[in-house]
């Protein structure tokens, strides 16, 4: 997956809605991908604030909640959303699944968690 051009990565986003087609649609089905893959970003991240916000008392621990958020949105996408999908589920070995782990940990997770910590502890609750 490494050698993939981003196009074909935010087609593959795409698939899920369009299938094996979206691989054919160039650019405005790449830029679909996108919108896709960061609007569940975001639909993820607003359930991560809005539980916070219920239990403020977890504004202590970003690393604990952060890394959980990380493996959860994982977990998610990996085993319910990918899978009711239109699109192609990949092989599933250990090496892939730590890799999807560590990516969504360290590049969703951690991220968000300690900038919606950094938000919410300067905002009344």
């Amino acid at each position: 997956m490494g050698d993939l051009p981003p196009r074909v990565i935010l087609q593959s986003v795409a698939s899920g809605r369009l299938g094996p087609a979206a691989y054919q649609g160039g650019m405005p089905v790449a830029a679909l991908g996108a919108l896709r893959h960061y609007g569940l970003a975001l639909i993820a991240a607003g359930a991560f604030v809005a539980g916070l916000r219920m239990k403020p008392t977890a504004l202590t621990r970003p690393l604990l909640w952060g890394m959980l958020a990380g493996v959860v949105m994982y977990a998610v996408m990996r085993f319910a959303v990918v899978p009711l999908s239109n699109a192609a589920v990949g092989e599933s070995t250990p090496v892939r699944h730590l890799i999807g782990l560590t990516i969504h940990i360290t590049l969703f997770g951690l991220p968000l968690s300690y900038t919606v910590f950094w938000v919410l502890r300067r905002q009344p609750v």
